[in-house]
């Protein structure tokens, strides 16, 4: 997440979410409108599909799955979405045993559990937990039977997808589909009702996704003052002095602040490791190319299309400041950028294609979507996937959002409530928050990252999930239960308390990375750098001669014991807050040990990687 700032212009370009400013997508054609209903989210009227068809008479009635998507504030109806238009869709299956799959994914990442580091090969996730084949058998019958053609299912048996016209998913579905203007001039789809499955089928389905597009990512990024790690990658002198006039930080600043010169003078350039970036826009090669001679890499970028690739226009920036992060922390490394559509499915479909290959320990995304947006059934459909993740060794870290403790905040929404941003605020992904730097050196100052409420762009993202109850590893350390904890978001049980978020922070803001974006050096920020950077941090500890060929895997479980056990592994952050609007002020501050506004703090690289592998290879 973030914005970018080049020389002394500004481009407004946020990082936040599967939807928020991102890809306009073109709906052409004649259409029959039928007026029905009462209009909701601001609108004057709502206009469905004509012709189509309820349960036929003589068939089940058939159970409705997850929920019709909440409107964005300000969204006015524009016309039924045209019959023809071309639709992807993934039917997200249940795993065959949802319990037994969460608890093996918490043992799995454990400390101390008989199964922990026990992760499972590639092919075995399919057959231990993927959707039972019966039940696969059934949920293609259903969808052949109600006029639609499913594709094969994916590799781990957790998703079917199916490429239909509107007026076949509204046929087939008992579901309308309604076109949308939102705020920016945007126009998007929605159906009009929960999908409508087959009563003996239901069960096995937890979400239909991209029946609408109503939300889709947009990026960011940002820069600082420059250093020299003699271990690591420099920076040349072009981006050094470009970093100074611009007021903003190298890479390898911020890879010195962070003592990742440790890992450098052992070495340790993330050799034999493979960093997936999760990405639904292109990059530019040549960017990528201008910025390794810079910095006298020659690291290895693969790209992987999802679905198509990225959709026409989807611009460029996110990516690229993403796959430089990476390129400059862990240079040894080898990234495939897989670039998925920004559309109702993409990200979601883009999430499943790298767990599936199972090919990267360590996944990176810096897009997101505030969680009362996202939808239960969608995020439930993710979890899956990033248990899958978890059981399989791989370390997920996900941006926790540029809006701060606002996230729905943005040009297309007006709410300014308290808001978490998914997938970050999932319980098996590593959440990235944000901090800012002022003064330099030993005087140098840690802070929570807060640009407003009158000043500049954006706030680290924290707060309380309303998804996700608290998991154990939060749960079981001292202090993160506080005054500000709550159950009520997430419908916890008496006496239980909900997910917060982050996990950790690191330098976000207001602009303190530079990189090289659009064939020029500017400078940019947002948790969407924060991200990266953990990653590239996970990345290099799994290579480091300590952990000896252990992988970290979901990390959360031991970043929490070694925060109680080594807190100099942390840089904590003790000031700020990041109350975004200046609604909520004092509602997460940043304090002693964790706290909403930047988690358990940002890392300390001389320290954390020889703790982390003390604890996997245990």
């Amino acid at each position: 997440m973030g914005i970018t700032r080049a020389g002394l212009g500004v481009s407004g370009k946020f990082r936040h979410g599967w939807s928020r400013r991102a890809v306009v997508v073109a709906l052409a054609g004649a259409c029959v409108v039928v007026p029905v209903g009462t209009a909701t989210a601001g609108a004057s009227s709502t206009f469905t599909m004509s012709g189509v068809p309820g349960p036929q008479p003589g068939t089940p009635p058939g159970v409705r799955v997850g929920s019709a998507p909440d409107l964005p504030v300000g969204a006015q109806p524009v016309s039924a979405l045209t019959a023809g238009t071309d639709l992807s869709v993934d039917v997200a299956l249940a795993p065959r045993d949802p319990a037994a799959l969460a608890s093996y994914a918490r043992a799995v990442s454990t400390p101390g559990s008989n199964r922990y580091g026990d992760y499972l090969r590639a092919g075995q996730f399919v057959d231990r937990f993927g959707a039972d084949r019966s039940a696969i058998a059934a949920v293609d019958r259903s969808l052949v039977s109600a006029g639609l053609h499913p594709g094969p299912v994916a590799a781990d048996h957790l998703s079917i997808p199916v490429r239909a016209t509107a007026g076949q998913l509204a046929a087939a579905f008992s579901i309308g589909f309604t076109r949308y203007r939102i705020r920016g001039g945007r126009i998007a789809y929605a159906n009009t009702a929960a999908p409508r499955l087959a009563g003996t089928v239901a069960s096995h389905v937890q979400a239909v996704v991209g029946l609408d597009d109503l939300n889709l990512a947009a990026p960011a990024a940002s820069g600082g003052r420059p250093l020299v790690s003699p271990s690591g990658p420099a920076a040349c002198a072009t981006a050094s002095s470009d970093a100074t006039r611009q007021g903003s930080h190298t890479d390898t600043a911020v890879a010195t602040a962070y003592g990742f010169g440790s890992l450098y003078a052992q070495g340790d350039l993330g050799a034999g490791q493979t960093v997936a970036l999760y990405e639904l826009q292109g990059f530019g090669a040549g960017d990528i190319a201008a910025y390794q001679s810079c910095f006298h890499t020659r690291t290895k970028v693969t790209t992987i299309a999802v679905d198509g690739g990225p959709l026409r226009n989807s611009g460029v920036g996110e990516a690229d400041v993403d796959i430089e992060q990476v390129v400059s922390l862990a240079p040894s490394a080898h990234i495939l950028v897989y670039e998925g559509p920004n559309n109702g499915n993409g990200g979601y479909a883009t999430y499943a294609s790298i767990i599936g290959a199972d090919q990267a320990r360590v996944i990176s995304t810096s897009w997101g979507l505030c969680e009362p947006f996202s939808g239960q059934a969608s995020a439930t459909a993710e979890n899956t996937l990033f248990e899958e993740a978890a059981v399989q060794g791989q370390t997920v870290v996900a941006a926790s959002g540029d809006e701060g403790s606002e996230d729905c905040l943005g040009s297309a929404y007006a709410h300014d409530t308290l808001a978490v941003d998914d997938p970050a605020s999932q319980p098996f992904v590593t959440g990235a928050g944000g901090t800012s730097w002022s003064g330099s050196g030993t005087a140098r100052v840690e802070t929570a990252w807060n640009d407003g409420p009158t000043c500049c762009w954006g706030a680290g993202g924290g707060g309380i999930s309303s998804f996700w109850t608290m998991p154990s590893y939060q749960s079981s350390t001292h202090g993160v239960i506080n005054a500000g904890s709550s159950g009520r978001p997430c419908g916890a049980a008496a006496g239980t308390d909900c997910r917060e978020v982050p996990d950790v922070s690191a330098l976000a803001g207001p602009y303190p990375y530079l990189e090289y974006v659009s064939g020029a050096w500017g400078s940019w920020g947002g948790t969407s750098l924060a991200a990266p950077l953990w990653a590239s941090l996970i990345a290099l500890s799994d290579a480091s001669k300590t952990c000896s060929g252990k992988d970290i895997g979901f990390a959360n479980p031991l970043l929490y014991h070694v925060a109680q056990t080594d807190p100099q592994a942390f840089h904590d952050v003790v000031r700020g807050d990041n109350d975004l609007t200046g609604r909520n002020k004092d509602v997460f501050r940043a304090g002693v040990g964790y706290d909403m506004a930047t988690g358990l703090g940002a890392p300390n690289a001389a320290v954390l990687p020889a703790a982390l592998c003390a604890l996997a290879a245990a």
